[in-house]
């Protein structure tokens, strides 16, 4: 499956922008991997998903109040 997926990500030139496009390509291929399953494994596979959004979610906030309070030290 995700050698599909792979033939399927456009590609463009700017690492950004193909960045973004690999990202889409992933959430797609994840989404079409749980609409597969059912039953326990799909409640397992949700949960984890879920919690890995919440966990990054929570990093990226303690990433942004560490540079706050780098830059309220500075001034």
């Amino acid at each position: 499956m995700k050698r599909v997926s792979g033939k399927n990500i456009s590609k463009v030139e700017d690492p950004v922008a193909q960045s973004i496009h690999n990202e889409n390509a992933k959430c797609l291929l994840l989404a079409s991997f749980e609409t597969g399953l059912t039953g326990i494994p799909e409640t397992h596979c949700r949960y984890a998903n879920q919690a890995l959004k919440i966990a990054l979610s929570v990093q990226e906030t303690e990433k942004q109040e560490n540079v706050s309070e780098f830059l309220y030290k500075i001034w």
